[in-house]
């Protein structure tokens, strides 16, 4: 057995405990708050936004996600450029999909997609502070520590042509100065008090 008996029952007077108890007047505080809430919004979007900006640790390893890619079955695209070109012009196809509102409804609260684009956290102290740029049409490459803008999409709003894109990221990957290993962007990495104190000094 993975369990005693003993610890499963054990288990069990604690989960009706809860259910009877202090679990069965949370629920009703849950349900209470749902009604006051706008529809579009989860019960937990609040306190998971004020969680997650509140938390003074690095980002760097507590909260960053992390991908990992499937490599290309055309062993001819799995190269740094074509996959940085392909990655990208299938994101800045979803953000379009998301901006005209195109995605297909998720049983979950979205209300943070649109925190995926067009956006930044900005340290400050005690609580940061996601800021949208709902005009920007530009991604931000870095590459050895420099940092390359890269005009993405066009004035009707579309996807710019895959491309110039490539060409783009080409010229990047082509730049043979040696490392920069003075980039701002290891301040990103701080505790986040600390990384606002120096945000405001730069």
């Amino acid at each position: 057995a993975v369990v005693s008996t003993q610890s499963t029952g054990t288990t069990e007077k604690l989960v009706k405990d809860f259910q009877n108890g202090i679990g069965h007047e949370l629920h009703q505080r849950l349900v209470a708050l749902d009604k006051t809430l706008d529809r579009r919004f989860s019960y937990i979007h609040e306190g998971w936004t004020d969680m997650y900006q509140s938390d003074r640790r690095s980002v760097l390893l507590n909260q960053n996600p992390v991908l990992t890619y499937r490599d290309d079955p055309n062993i001819g695209r799995q190269n740094q450029l074509d996959r940085a070109t392909n990655l990208t012009i299938s994101t800045l196809r979803y953000f379009c999909s998301l901006r005209d509102g195109k995605l297909p409804p998720l049983k979950t609260c979205m209300m943070q997609y649109p925190y995926l684009f067009q956006s930044t956290r900005i340290p400050q102290k005690g609580k940061d502070a996601n800021v949208r740029f709902p005009e920007a049409a530009h991604i931000l490459v870095i590459h050895k520590g420099f940092y390359y803008k890269i005009n993405v999409i066009d004035s009707n709003g579309g996807v710019k042509d895959t491309e110039s894109l490539k060409t783009a990221l080409s010229t990047i990957l082509s730049d043979n100065r040696p490392v920069n290993t003075n980039g701002i962007g290891y301040f990103t990495a701080l505790e986040r008090d600390t990384w606002a104190g120096v945000r405001v000094k730069l």
